[in-house]
């Protein structure tokens, strides 16, 4: 998830971009034909006041491979997109980091596994614009947004970021409910560090 990175630039009253994905060296014939450079994962994140932060965690490609054929026939305009936005990532933050140099390739890693790098920009509002007046039409934004008649199939309108914020403050006080499965994955963690799991 690019998104926490983007979340600790708007406690700050900063604006936050991040993008994580490595270089599209090696491209072959055989590559897939429809998602030749994988899914890294792109994050905006703008701090409100009183309302919802408007945050935008998400993949660069929009939709599963099985989808791609039948979508290209569809609405070309959408493939192109998704492909040139997941290309974009990767440039940004396999090619600006330097993880085409000697120094990285999978043979000359410390860990081979390593092989994403990330591309973080935080801008300071304040240098800007007020960051009370930033935050105000923020909060303006958002109030008009779930005033608008929802999509169909929903029962509100909400920009990305207004349900989650939602259940962070929900989960703050209930604590963050973990499935089973993931359960299971932390305390496998927490057994090889040695730290006890508080639900034991």
């Amino acid at each position: 998830s690019a998104g926490k990175y983007t979340r600790m630039a708007m406690r700050k009253d900063c604006f936050g971009f991040c993008v994580s994905g490595h270089t599209m060296m090696g491209l072959t014939a055989d590559r897939p034909q429809w998602n030749p450079f994988g899914n890294p994962p792109m994050s905006f994140a703008f701090p409100a006041s009183a309302e919802a932060p408007m945050l935008l965690d998400m993949g660069t490609s929009f939709f599963e491979p099985e989808h791609f054929p039948s979508l290209f026939e569809r609405v070309p305009a959408a493939f192109f997109k998704s492909i040139g936005l997941v290309a974009v990532a990767n440039l940004l933050s396999g090619v600006m980091t330097g993880m085409m140099s000697t120094e990285f390739l999978t043979e000359n890693r410390r860990y081979p596994a390593a092989g994403y790098g990330a591309f973080i920009f935080v801008l300071d509002i304040g240098r800007f614009v007020s960051v009370e007046a930033f935050k105000a039409e923020v909060d303006r934004t958002m109030r008009e947004i779930h005033a608008l008649v929802p999509l169909p199939g929903y029962e509100r309108y909400d920009l990305p970021g207004g349900l989650e914020w939602e259940r962070e403050r929900t989960w703050a006080v209930e604590g963050i409910p973990l499935s089973p499965t993931h359960q299971g994955g932390l305390e496998e963690i927490a057994d090889e560090l040695g730290i006890p799991v508080p639900w034991r």
